[in-house]
């Protein structure tokens, strides 16, 4: 999408709290960049602290490509039961919205980011001679 020129966003929800918290006055443009994207990406739902501040947050932020009907690429840390059960209804009805406008997926396999890291260990204990 890219390659042509199709405007798309990827980001986290914890990255744009944190722009959000620090005071910095970028909220009102970054939210205007979500909304002119053709695509929205984010990773890593439901790693951000989980106070009604950043509920309200994301919710706000899921809500913009919601409402102009755009397609919406999400990457949670919990797994598809988890958040169809939340007790919370604030996170039950964020759920909701999200479940009416993606198809949800499963993947499961082992975890890439622990692959590379044993990678990584491997390559290190070469590089010291440790057996």
């Amino acid at each position: 999408l890219l390659d042509r020129k199709v405007p798309v966003v990827m980001t986290s929800f914890v990255k744009l709290l944190e722009v959000f918290q620090s005071g910095r006055d970028e909220e009102t443009s970054i939210l205007n960049r979500l909304g002119y994207a053709k695509l929205v990406i984010f990773d890593d739902l439901g790693a951000e602290r989980g106070t009604d501040y950043a509920l309200e947050k994301v919710y706000n932020i899921v809500d913009i490509p919601y409402r102009k009907s755009l397609p919406l690429i999400l990457t949670p840390n919990l797994p598809i039961e988890a958040m169809l059960s939340a007790v919370d209804m604030s996170y039950r009805r964020l759920s909701y919205r999200l479940f009416e406008t993606c198809y949800p997926m499963q993947l499961t396999g082992p975890c890439w980011r622990m692959k590379e890291a044993s990678r990584r260990y491997k390559d290190m204990e070469e590089l010291l001679g440790v057996d």
